[in-house]
């Protein structure tokens, strides 16, 4: 037992610590980046009814931030795996800095939120805890109480899942920003923005950068942000959780950056229609929104054709520089459905030797065009509500590709046309500040091909593999430029007579428009 002397002296110890300063990080670009918040992830709920309401409060993160494209929510199975097969007590693992830190690491989230649910009597209050990693500072937190609905009757997944969504927006919305600047490049910058904000064409955004940020020492809780304001940004269009915008006000001496804060939003005052001499209203031109049918592209192309030919007698090779121009284009079903064609023309000068050592033959050139062309139906699984963020596809389609040339049963040239179904699959990934890659790989299936010239009938064995990859750039809400690199080979035999194989490598650089 403590002394009254003694006990006088802890009380103004503990009462000195929580007056103390608290803990304070300076003015750093790097804090913006380490308040970036980009990645989130959420604990297994505790509760001590025997964990029940588990399942439905996992349900609710999910459902919650499918619907804020803000921030993207991890994947967080591995952390809960080694959390609850774990065989220390549950609630004590989620109370420990170090093993909250594991976790986030786990999951690759820079900040976790913890749930807790207790029933007491007809009620359950409900706290939650949004924590930093990796010290596990607590950002921010919300406690609420539910009752239930009334005497025998229990509470309603439902009704938890609302609640457990309340609690997850009340504490992001204890946060001095509402969202932050993604990518920059000499004319449009990107900024996530929260739905919610009611962001539109004309608002201003106002950039701030975090100049210090002050945790308690006793706490580990963040009680206090200092901003400073640097710029101000005008929107000019929307698209999910994403604003492209253009800075009307910047210091060069402190220029926007990414991971910079935007702290408020100056709505634009909404047009007002002025009338025409003849007294009938003005028409108002509609702000430019995101893309809602589709895009094409189309661009110059620049590569190199192989062709080889192979008889039981001889077999001969040739190759030339291919130039010619692609056309491509999306028409958009749905959010997730779409129909693609495209197109591609090319020629070249084939100069082609003889394989064969005792042929004799001489090397020849012969003028020669590759035409290409294919339809897909297709679907996009998109990561994120945001039409810019990482999607994938898969499609279904028809493939043709043809080379032309003049007969010469010598000199084994002639055309040649291999078609028939294909599978394809790819994705869309962006990188930062309006970069991003693309890939894509296309096999044919159920392929057929013609030889002319000298052989005849069709093909027994066909072989069909297209396979790109590129980068991209945005431009703008509607346009972007992308260079893309496509190695297509086709081959076919003609029973035992002959077979021929066609290689094209090629880059295009091309300018996509949506629309």
């Amino acid at each position: 037992m403590l002394t009254r002397p003694h006990g006088r002296l802890a009380f103004l110890l503990v009462a000195l610590a929580f007056a103390a300063p608290a803990l304070t990080a300076r003015a750093d670009a790097s804090l913006d980046r380490k308040y970036g918040l980009e990645r989130i992830g959420y604990l297994p709920a505790w509760d001590n009814v025997d964990q029940l309401f588990r399942p439905y409060v996992e349900e609710a993160f999910k459902e919650y931030f499918a619907q804020h494209p803000r921030f993207t929510l991890m994947d967080s199975s591995k952390a809960r795996d080694t959390l609850l097969d774990s065989k220390l007590d549950y609630q004590q693992l989620m109370e420990d800095p170090a093993v909250l830190d594991h976790a986030a690491r786990a999951v690759k989230a820079e900040s976790l939120i913890r749930t807790k649910i207790y029933k007491e009597g007809a009620q359950y209050r409900v706290v939650m805890d949004w924590l930093h990693a990796p010290q596990m500072e607590t950002l921010a937190s919300s406690t609420s109480t539910i009752s239930e609905p009334g005497p025998g009757q229990d509470l309603s997944p439902q009704d938890l899942k609302a609640e457990i969504k309340r609690g997850i927006g009340g504490l992001i919305a204890k946060l001095p920003f509402v969202g932050h600047v993604t990518g920059k490049d000499s004319e449009w910058i990107t900024v996530s923005v929260a739905r919610n904000a009611g962001i539109r064409k004309g608002d201003h955004l106002i950039v701030s950068t975090i100049e210090e940020v002050k945790v308690h020492p006793i706490l580990k809780a963040v009680v206090d942000w200092r901003m400073e304001k640097i710029g101000v940004l005008e929107v000019d269009s929307v698209d999910g959780g994403m604003a492209f915008c253009k800075a009307v006000e910047e210091d060069p001496a402190r220029p926007i950056a990414r991971y910079q804060k935007i702290t408020s939003v100056a709505h634009a005052a909404e047009p007002v229609e002025s009338p025409k001499p003849d007294g009938t209203p003005a028409e108002v031109e509609p702000p430019i929104g995101p893309p809602k049918l589709g895009w094409i592209e189309a661009g110059p192309v620049v590569g190199s054709a192989d062709r080889q030919v192979s008889t039981t007698a001889r077999s001969v090779e040739g190759s030339g520089f291919l130039i010619g121009g692609r056309v491509d284009g999306q028409v958009w079903l749905n959010r997730e459905l779409f129909v693609e064609l495209g197109t591609s023309y090319g020629t070249f000068s084939s100069d082609q030797k003889d394989l064969s050592p005792t042929a004799g033959a001489n090397p020849v050139s012969t003028g020669a065009t590759v035409f290409s062309w294919h339809g897909a139906l297709g679907y996009t699984y998109l990561l994120s509500d945001d039409f810019y963020g990482p999607k994938g596809w898969a499609k279904l389609g028809f493939l043709s590709s043809s080379t032309d040339m003049a007969s010469s049963t010598t000199n084994l040239t002639g055309g040649t046309s291999i078609g028939g179904l294909y599978v394809g699959v790819g994705g869309d990934l962006p990188i930062r500040g309006g970069w991003g890659v693309t890939l894509g790989l296309d096999i044919g299936i159920f392929n057929g091909g013609t030889l002319t010239g000298f052989t005849t009938g069709g093909a027994d064995g066909v072989t069909s593999v297209r396979f790109n990859i590129g980068a991209s750039y945005l431009l703008g809400p509607r346009l972007a430029v992308k260079g893309l690199i496509r190695v297509q080979t086709q081959s076919a035999d003609f029973g035992s007579d002959s077979s021929v194989s066609h290689r094209v490598i090629d880059f295009t650089p091309t300018l996509v428009y949506f629309f």
